[in-house]
This record gives C-alpha cells, structure tokens and sequence, in this order.
C-alpha cells in the first residue's frame, strides 16, 4: 500500500498577520515564529507609516492654521500610536515565549525598559562625552558630568542598560526557538516521517506480529482503564486502591483486545482519542491509514466492519486540527507548560463555574481555588440523568468540561464554552471543536479515564 506524504507548509504572510490581528490583546496564546516575525515587521512598517502620516498632516494643518500651536501636537499623536503598537507587540511576544515554552514576564519587561535604555544610554553618552552636544548645551552638560550628585543618574543609567542588554541576550534567543504550534517547515522531521512511510509500504501486507511501523505505535484504550479506586461521593475526588494495571498498548495489541473483548465501539475511540493516529489521518488522509491498519487487524468481520463504518463517518480531511488524547484521571498531564498529576489536581485548579441547566443570563460561580499558578481552570458541569427516587436520592455523579488558561477565567469563557454542541454524555471535545476554546478536559463522572483536546502539535 502506497501513502502520500503530506508536508508542512510555512504559515504564509496573510496568514500570519491575520492570526495576528485576531489575537492583538491576547497575552495568553501561543504564536509560531512565522506569525511573530512577519507581525513584528508590519508593526514595524505600519509605526513608520502612522507616523509619517501624523508629521505630514500636523504640517499640513499647521501651514493653513499658523495661530494654532499644533506643530508640538505631532508627538503626542505619535506617542499614544507607539503606545498601542507596543501593547500589541506585548502581546505578540508574550505568545511567542509560550509557544517556546517560558514565561511571558522577560519579554514584557524587555519592552517596557525600551524607552528607559535608549534615554538611560543617551545620557550616559552625553555625561562620559559631553562634546557630542552643541556648543550652548556642552557648559551645562560638562558642569552636570563633574558634580558628584550626577553620579546617581549617571548610574542608573548604566544600570538600566545593562539590565535591558541582559534581557536582551536572554529573550532574543528565544524568538528563534521551535515551539508548540510553530508552523515552519522542518526539513528533518519531514524526512524522518517520509522514511516511516517507506516502511510502511515495504512492510505491505505483513501481520501484527511483525515490526510494521502503525502496528507498534503506542496507543491508549478507554476501556482498559481498568484501575482500581474509589470515588469520594462529595468531593467527587478518586483514590487509589491498589497499583493500576497497563493501560498503553501497541496499535495491534489494541485491536486484538477489542477483537477478543468483543468491544468494536472502542474502534471509534482508539482511532479519535489517541495523538499519532489522529496526526496519521490528518497527514495521510482516513482511507489510506483504514486500508493499511486492516493489513495487521485480526481477522474478524465484526472488526473490519467497524473500521469501515470509521471511514464512512469520517471522510478524508474531516480530522480537527486539534490534538485528542485519553489519559488516566491519575496519570500526569502537561497542559499550557504545567504538568497536572490527574484530574485531582486539575479540579484543585478551578476557580470558575456553571451549570449547563443555568439560564444564558446567570452568571458562572466563582470559587477561591485550592492551587494557585500561572493556570486557571474552569468548568461547565451537567448532573447524571435521574429514573427513579433512589437515583434522585443518591445520584451526585457529574459530566464535567473544563477549560484551562494563562489568564483568569471569565463568565464568557464559559457561557462561549456552555454554547458549543455536545456529543455523547455532555461531551463537548470533538472535531468541531474551536481551536480558539482549547485547551479542554473532558472527564464523564465515572471511569478512570478523561480527554485532554489541545492545539495541533506540528
């Protein structure tokens, strides 16, 4: 069997400055390098233009109105558009220090000591050369350089200098580093996975048992979270009670448990709910990838019908550009560089909720969290169905998404993420899913399981 590989293009410059714009204000996402230089540069030309403009139009006006003091007034405009841009570019940077994977506080305080070190510099200048200055300013600046009282403004200046050019070597490394979501193109891991390819097409037709590339992939299964535990019925928290047994398999031992086990409806979830698969379907398309896995699946009719009904469901390109993958409520998870360990901890997080019975108009609960970071979590949270008195009784259960920021969680955050369709128990993870909401967590309020969607990893 013969796949196409498809490789990563480079965000190009409309899309690069139309991500940009989307996310102006925005200081908790992430931005490819791409995205970060070319915004740089139009931030850069659009400054020159803006300003350009203010100085020919305050000119303008102030040839046909000479009473009006408006040739002073150029800077002010000037000032006010430099700050926004640089608001802006805050922004920018700070995503792009996520994206590698570090805090957003160097690059901002890299931005705000700009002004500071250009004047700091200029008066360093001025107070170790003061013959660089016009002959009326040199006497002043001369007698300013031997008073010792300077000595203090002289030193902050340097001290100041020196603390941007430290930050300096420090951020500008980063913006050039690969990160998360970066679009670029990677001639490397582009060979490397059109190799993995060639395997799979020299493998061909050969069993499960075989070294075949898909068939030794590491997968996760829902269904054999089959962990030990209890359930605190009103704190909703999970408790071990005995080591757990393995839960990750190889993609042809997954399969031969679902053949054995009898459950065909885990196909969906194996195929959905696991990284490398999702990223194989998107690159390959979900037909090639269906016909290969067939080539090591058991031979079970059952099995390959559902593997039909999967690619009947899902025609090639229906694939979210988004990462899903199933963990266990105990295993360590890294969301927005923070590793939660299990869904204990990411409720420990929480500071924001609602119900999904509540009216569009009430407002989320806030909570005081019990963990306090540079995350928030929020939830949106749907009580079990009750049939009959002892389930109105004794039912507590709870299908429960959450989503996780680098910023405090709002009302509108969740009444956006209250609004977006469901599948299955409440489930709002799916390949409609918004890139814009994530990430997200979903737990179903029982099982020893939970979804974590995140942003395409590339």
């Amino acid at each position: 069997m013969r796949v196409e590989m498809r490789s990563k293009k480079t965000m190009t410059l409309c899309e690069a400055i139309a991500s940009g714009w989307r996310n102006k204000w925005n200081y908790a996402g992430r931005a490819s390098r791409a995205e970060f230089w070319w915004n740089t540069f139009a931030l850069a030309v659009s400054a020159i233009a803006l300003d350009m403009a203010v100085i020919i139009i305050v000119g303008l006006l102030a040839m046909s109105y000479p009473v009006l003091p408006m040739p002073e007034s150029d800077w002010y405009v000037m000032g006010a558009i430099g700050a926004v841009l640089a608001v802006m570019f805050c922004a920018l940077l700070s995503r792009r220090l996520h994206d590698t994977g570090h805090s957003n506080k160097a690059g901002i305080a890299l931005v705000a000591l700009t002004p500071m070190a250009v004047a700091g510099s200029l008066v360093a200048a001025i107070m170790l050369f003061p013959q660089i200055v016009d002959e009326e300013s040199y006497d002043f600046w001369h007698e300013m350089a031997e008073d010792w009282r300077v000595a203090l403004l002289f030193g902050g200046s340097m001290i100041v200098c020196i603390a941007y050019l430290l930050l300096l070597v420090y951020v500008v490394p980063l913006l050039f580093k690969e990160g998360v979501v970066d679009n670029n193109d990677e001639k490397d891991e582009v060979e490397e996975k059109n190799n993995a390819t060639e395997k799979v097409e020299e493998k061909g037709e050969e069993s499960a048992d075989s070294t075949d590339l898909m068939a030794n992939w590491k997968v996760k299964m829902e269904v054999f979270f089959d962990y030990d535990y209890i359930i605190d019925e009103d704190t909703g928290r999970f408790y071990h009670v005995y080591k757990p047994t393995q839960f990750e398999f190889t993609f042809a031992e997954a399969l031969k448990r679902i053949s054995e086990n009898g459950k065909y409806y885990e196909v969906e979830d194996l195929l959905l709910h696991n990284i490398v698969v999702r990223d194989a379907m998107r690159r390959l398309g979900v037909a090639p990838v269906i016909e290969h896995i067939k080539t090591f699946a058991p031979n079970d009719e059952r099995l390959m019908e559902s593997l039909d009904n999967f690619q009947r469901e899902y025609p090639d390109e229906s694939i979210g550009n988004i990462d899903i993958q199933v963990y266990s409520v105990f295993e360590d998870v890294k969301i927005l560089g923070h590793t939660f360990h299990g869904l204990n901890d990411i409720m420990d997080y929480k500071e924001m909720m609602v119900s999904e019975d509540s009216s569009d108009k009430e407002k989320a609960y806030s909570r005081t969290p019990k963990k306090r970071s540079n995350v928030h979590v929020g939830e949106v949270w749907a009580s079990y169905p009750c049939f009959d008195s002892d389930d109105f009784a004794n039912e507590t259960r709870t299908y429960q998404n959450y989503i996780v920021r680098n910023k405090t969680i709002t009302n509108e955050d969740l009444q956006r993420l209250k609004a977006l369709p469901s599948v299955g128990n409440h489930e709002r993870i799916n390949e409609k899913l918004p890139t814009s909401i994530l990430p997200m967590v979903y737990y179903q309020g029982d099982g020893c399981y939970m979804l974590v969607a995140t942003a395409k990893t590339e």
